[in-house]
């Protein structure tokens, strides 16, 4: 039954004499009852994975929620209430052919949005939802488990799809396995809503399942605990969202990022799309990146299939995660001996990879806490801190050492001169073994010259000083005249 309400606006003055408006009536909403058999023409969300890690299947779900949206008038079904977007649930007794179809069954009104009349930059009266009537010439679409459904902002209505929550789990890539059914038509009966035609949903993405297999720095097989995983695409083909109700309905992104991933027996599970505008960008690079608690980042490049990926496709395979950097100096652990810390206060695995990310400027030598040493460890700088040789006086001055720094500032760790100490935990801390073994372990013998003296911090008396002699891999503490002229090494202690 329609229903009229009649509002009768307030008494306006003007001038001298008082003016009733004629009453306005809004039409009222109208309340349909549907009754329509929907079908899965491909893969669907109910996600069941086989055993088998390559197979798939979908079902619909009880608790299922499907959106009707009437695309000829922009009406999406709303409460009568708050006009809230209200989907169709799906109750056990709605679904049969063991979850291959279903009916859909309930009650439903239509609403658009009126945003109002502006002159301006100032809003001459205000939005509001306006009731929609069929017609049997209107085109209807079904959404399957939209997630934004109800997102509204200042008048402007922008129902969708959104693939960022993702936790990685295989429910997860479930939830967000969303269809579409376009082109309905529909018949209206003495009050009740039927298709003119058949109801098949058809996906907007795909399945992927991805095992992750860590390497570290030194190759070595790890099981790190990821407190992030990054999904891109370096030509943007990534879509984080789609607005069917929209003329511009993808909205790409280069990455979805999930924060403390589930990671279920090694394998990533996710639900994405992606657009293609040109052909070019299907020439795509898909790419995972992972962080873990220890600030260790990994990745893995693949390329795209050649056409890009196709939806409703279940994609499975493996990821090697190699290491590639370290975001968190206080986290050094040993498998970082040897690796390089940049300009950024990065970690990389060698001075290429620093390079390309930042600068290269000194390499792990320690790991450790030593008091009155460093904190979480020692770093040697790449190259002498002066060109030429220097007196002891000049080397413990105010400028190579304040200079160097400067020039080579690293956030998290301070420059200084070695003293004896720094020298003994650089050259033999991190290994009980000789000292020449200690040195090719930490990989120090590929920065410093052979047959050189190194000047240290320590005095030893008015015209003495300690200074480091290195030859062949070994190394030992000399006293050597202050006046005398030897190289001078920076060290960073983090």
């Amino acid at each position: 039954m329609r229903r009229s309400v009649v509002i009768i606006s307030a008494v306006l003055a003007l001038a001298a004499c008082a003016q009733l408006e004629t009453p306005v009536q809004k039409e009222a909403p109208v309340v349909y009852s549907l009754s329509l058999q929907a079908s899965l023409d491909s893969q669907t969300k109910g996600v069941t994975f086989g055993g088998d890690g390559m197979s798939v299947s979908s079902r619909f779900q009880e608790g299922d929620k499907i959106y009707l949206y009437n695309k000829t008038k922009g009406a999406m079904a709303r409460s009568t209430l708050d006009h809230s977007a209200t989907p169709i649930v799906l109750t056990s007794s709605m679904i049969q052919d063991e979850g291959l179809s279903c009916t859909l069954a309930g009650e439903v009104s239509f609403f658009r949005w009126n945003p109002g009349e502006s002159k301006g930059k100032e809003k001459t009266n205000s939005g509001e939802w306006v009731p929609v009537s069929h017609e049997d010439t209107d085109e209807y679409e079904l959404y399957y488990q939209m997630n934004d459904a109800d997102y509204s902002s200042e008048g402007n209505y922008y129902p969708g799809f959104n693939y960022r929550d993702q936790l990685g789990s295989k429910a997860s890539a479930s939830q967000h396995d969303f269809a579409v059914a376009t082109g309905i038509q529909m018949n209206l009966v003495i009050g009740s809503l039927s298709a003119q035609n058949k109801v098949s949903f058809k996906n907007l993405q795909s399945i992927f399942r991805q095992g992750l297999l860590f390497k570290n720095s030194k190759g070595e097989t790890v099981t790190p605990t990821i407190t992030k995983l990054s999904v891109s695409c370096s030509k943007g083909t990534l879509v984080k969202g789609i607005h069917p109700t929209e003329v511009s309905q993808y909205s790409g992104v280069y990455a979805i990022d999930i924060n403390n991933p589930v990671i279920v027996d090694g394998s990533i599970y996710l639900s994405l799309t992606f657009c293609y505008p040109d052909d070019d960008s299907k020439n795509d690079t898909f790419t995972l990146t992972a962080t873990d608690d220890k600030g260790n980042v990994y990745i893995c490049e693949k390329n795209m299939p050649a056409g890009g990926f196709q939806n409703g496709k279940y994609y499975y395979g493996n990821c090697e995660m190699t290491w590639r950097e370290k975001n968190n100096l206080a986290a050094v652990e040993a498998s970082d001996l040897g690796s390089i810390i940049a300009s950024n206060g990065k970690i990389y695995a060698d001075v290429a990879a620093a390079n390309t990310a930042s600068k290269a400027e000194a390499m792990i030598v320690y790991v450790g806490s030593v008091d009155g040493v460093c904190q979480h460890g020692l770093a040697i700088s790449l190259t002498d801190a002066y060109e030429f040789n220097a007196t002891y006086a000049q080397a413990t001055g105010i400028y190579i050492i304040p200079d160097w720094a400067a020039a080579h500032s690293i956030t998290g760790g301070t420059w200084r001169l070695p003293s004896e100490k720094d020298w003994q935990y650089m050259m033999w801390g991190s290994y009980t073994s000789t000292p020449g073994t200690a040195l090719v372990n930490a990989n120090l013998c590929s920065v410093l010259e052979n047959d050189k003296y190194f000047w240290t911090s320590d005095s030893v008396d008015d015209g003495n000083a300690k200074a480091i002699y290195y030859k062949d891999n070994n190394a030992s503490v000399w006293s050597l005249n202050k006046s005398g002229y030897y190289r001078v090494r920076a060290c960073f202690a983090f």
